[in-house]
């Protein structure tokens, strides 16, 4: 089911959902009109004009960004689709409009309607029903054309349960992280992908997942599994359904670490057999230690991992608070470089000198990414996932990197750790006074940075004797980012991996986790001679 509104109501739809800045997509009546409002390359329009009708995140024009700022508030692009049922195209029959905003019919943060009487409870003005049965949720998909390549940021309707080529033949469930969750199942040397879940904080959602999984195993025909694969952050809520499949299945919990699943999904994707020097970059996940990481450079195969790379840590003042307002993240940088505190009031910096030291630590490259948002005054205040990170890339886009900005690494055990204080120390000198300076400071800053770290993980490649790197996580969604990565690479004669058929995000853990626990389970049988 979709919500569907006027261009013209999206601050109204927005207030009644709490929705945010967060934003919507829309359905244009056809290809010609689209291009009113927005650029479209040969592959985008194919994309569009598929039998699969995603949803497809195309670049703005100018002369629309007005009509188009409440839609999608601060971005340089839009998600449009295309009417894929005889529904829409009747309804573009009737209507005036260009298009209109669609959006998934549900209370935030909960699973789509299925039920006519559940949708009434939405308090819409009209609704069209029909005497069909829903049988199974299934959301529209989202890709996105970066460097040439295709990205699925929302992999589901049109495109699931079609599987990818397994990395071992066992019957094993994968059930997600917490963001952006999808299941996997895997049979006879395959994996398959559940539909788009979601955000599993809430009960509803994980029953949703619970759901999804039994639903595709029937598909399947699978009635026999041997593990459950879960990530081994000890309060994500997809746990739960781990322990509950264990139990019911009498299978084998196998935890995942979190970024090893990111490049373990890569190399399912690309099909990497053997071990892949890859860059992972998110917001948050689960280290080794127990902090949260983000931004590292991991040598994977699918039974394990070494780290070789890792971003400094920055303290998150209040934990998950910092997460959500960013002005604590950059008062924790001028904190920890001695800087005065412009973001916070003399209330706070005082609480927040005492708490500096007893953070969580975050080595996350979607951390640096909101601080620099944040600095340039592009977003302080996070409304919804990736938010800053997310307004920034349209910055990068258009940034000049004419600011010099030096990336130093040191030794922390066996881990290079890249020195991020002393370049937010010089983006804090810059006298930025105009948008232009705001745009140059933002690419000059992140150019640098990714594209260190991008020639670090050469090296690393090179020492090893591998020609590859990769790119996985939701910062390689972004356009600039994986762009800088991958001429840095090729620009080392090296071979450039970065996601086609799996989602970059935590969309595509799932199916890293079934890899990952596939080759431990077959490990374990080889070393014990069973």
């Amino acid at each position: 089911m979709h919500i569907i509104c006027a261009f013209e109501n999206a601050s109204r739809l927005r207030k009644v959902y709490r929705r945010g800045d967060k934003p919507y997509a829309v359905m244009i009546r056809d290809l010609k009109t689209a291009t009113k409002y927005v650029d479209i390359s040969e592959l985008e329009r194919k994309h569009l004009t598929s039998p699969q009708r995603p949803i497809v995140l195309l670049h703005k024009k100018a002369e629309a960004a007005e009509t188009l700022e409440k839609v999608s508030p601060g971005l340089g692009n839009l998600g449009v689709m295309l009417p894929y049922s005889g529904a829409h195209l009747l309804m573009f029959h009737y209507l005036k409009a260009d298009g209109v905003i669609m959006t998934s019919a549900n209370p935030p943060g909960e699973p789509m309607c299925i039920e006519n009487a559940k949708a009434f409870d939405l308090g819409l003005d009209l609704y069209l029903m029909h005497n069909r049965r829903i049988i199974h949720r299934c959301d529209d998909s989202v890709v996105k054309v970066n460097s040439g390549s295709t990205n699925f940021t929302r992999k589901s309707r049109g495109f699931v349960p079609i599987p990818v080529e397994a990395n071992h033949n066992h019957f094993v469930i994968g059930v997600g992280a917490q963001w952006d969750v999808t299941g996997s199942v895997s049979r006879n040397g395959e994996i398959f992908l559940t539909q788009y879940v979601g955000e599993s904080q809430q009960y509803p959602t994980l029953q949703y997942l619970d759901d999804a999984v039994h639903h595709l195993m029937g598909l399947l025909g699978v009635k026999y599994v041997e593990a459950i694969a879960l990530d081994k952050h000890p309060k994500y809520s997809t746990r739960i359904v781990a322990r509950r499949l264990a139990k019911e299945l009498g299978a084998e919990l196998v935890e995942t670490q979190h970024y090893h699943c990111h490049a373990a999904s890569l190399k399912i994707d690309r099909k990497v057999s053997g071990p892949l020097v890859c860059l992972t970059w998110d917001g948050t996940g689960y280290g080794d230690d127990g902090t949260s990481w983000g931004g590292e450079t991991l040598l994977a195969d699918f039974s394990e991992y070494k780290r070789l790379t890792s971003l400094e840590g920055i303290p998150l003042l209040g934990g998950d608070r910092a997460v959500v307002d960013p002005k604590r993240v950059v008062t924790a940088l001028q904190l920890k470089l001695g800087r005065e505190a412009t973001m916070a009031s003399p209330e706070e910096e005082d609480l927040y000198s005492k708490m500096l030291d007893k953070s969580v630590v975050a080595s996350s490259m979607g951390r640096v990414l909101d601080a620099v948002s944040c600095i340039i005054g592009v977003c302080c205040k996070r409304t919804y996932e990736g938010e800053p990170a997310i307004k920034l890339e349209k910055w990068l886009e258009i940034g000049n990197p004419r600011f010099e900005f030096e990336l130093e690494f040191a030794k922390k055990g066996e881990v290079e750790v890249a020195k991020t204080l002393p370049m937010f120390n010089q983006l804090m000198d810059l006298k930025i006074m105009t948008e232009r300076d705001r745009a140059d400071a933002a690419a000059s800053f992140v150019k640098t940075l990714v594209g260190g770290l991008a020639d670090a993980a050469c090296s690393d490649a090179e020492s090893n004797g591998l020609k590859q790197v990769g790119l996985s996580g939701g910062v390689s969604f972004s356009g600039p980012i994986t762009a800088w990565v991958k001429k840095t690479v090729e620009g080392r004669g090296l071979q450039f991996v970065g996601h086609e058929r799996i989602s970059n995000g935590d969309g595509g853990i799932s199916i890293g986790q079934n890899a990952i626990a596939g080759a431990r389970l077959g490990w374990f049988r080889r070393t014990r001679g069973c």
